[in-house]
């Protein structure tokens, strides 16, 4: 038995600061599961990448398989992920309710190691989740993929070994300082080391506790989550007799406190981070 890599797909997301990712799970729709019977194909998972491989003694099976109506054969997965907090710290960017799909008809775009896969429209993402919801082999009975993956290939595509990448974007969100105890009594202000982000103080206090006043700091403008956030902010006590460090760096936001509110119209995500000296 001598295998051959059909394709292969790579999935890297902007929250982690490596090439590597959450762990996910390529799961075949019934349909992809007869195929890969019949050509006696495996997949093999390393991280975020995952290989898909057949029997070359049985090519011509595979390409039996294709439907003579289209010309294309269709891999559909369900891509699941163990980490509970995957969807805290990933861009929803479809409406809610409609589960993300990557699919190779979308006319990827060539990049340095692979064909970048993007996101289809909602429509067609919504056709998909249809045409996928007979999946599922029993492994994952109620949970919810994190996302729908659709290769598409033509007979030629076979001698090609296709490599594939998905990028998946962090959640940005608007960081939300609270200033505690005898910080919020104080004229201070948030500075960005780098210059990029700037940060407003709301007028008013808010009471996040009982009985617990806070001065509150909203960023100018929503900022992506990452795993090891290299954001130095800087918490200062304006003077007289100038600026002094009160924090020289202040913690940043996490995949926690995450909450909705209403910013220049809109609803928009929040990450809440407290500050009690």
């Amino acid at each position: 038995m001598s295998w051959r890599i059909l394709f292969g797909t790579t999935v890297q997301h902007s929250f982690f600061s490596t090439t590597s990712g959450p762990m996910l799970d390529f799961v075949p729709v019934l349909e992809t599961q007869a195929v890969m019977r019949s050509a006696d194909m495996i997949h093999r998972a390393d991280n975020n990448r995952v290989i898909f491989c057949y029997d070359d003694a049985k090519e011509e099976i595979l390409r039996c398989c294709i439907p003579k109506n289209t010309g294309r054969l269709d891999f559909i997965f369900h891509v699941y992920t163990t980490d509970p907090r995957y969807e805290l710290y990933t861009e929803s960017g479809l409406s809610f309710g409609t589960i993300p799909c990557y699919s190779s008809l979308e006319k990827p775009v060539a990049r340095e190691h692979g064909l970048q896969l993007e996101r289809i429209n909602e429509n067609a993402a919504q056709q998909m989740t249809e045409r996928a919801a007979t999946g599922g082999n029993g492994k994952y009975p109620v949970k919810r993929p994190v996302f729908i993956l659709n290769i598409s290939l033509i007979e030629q595509d076979f001698q090609e070994q296709k490599e594939y990448l998905i990028c998946c974007a962090a959640r940005k969100t608007y960081w939300k300082y609270y200033l505690l105890g005898e910080l919020a009594e104080q004229e201070s202000e948030i500075i960005d080391l780098r210059g990029d982000i700037q940060f407003r103080r709301s007028s008013g206090r808010q009471t996040p506790f009982p009985n617990k006043e806070a001065a509150v700091f909203y960023s100018s403008e929503a900022i992506p989550l990452e795993e090891r956030s290299n954001r130095q902010f800087q918490l200062r006590r304006q003077g007289s007799n100038g600026n002094k460090v009160l924090i020289k760096r202040l913690p940043n936001a996490s995949v926690e406190n995450l909450s909705k509110e209403n910013i220049k119209g809109k609803e928009v995500d929040v990450s809440e981070i407290y500050i009690n000296y």
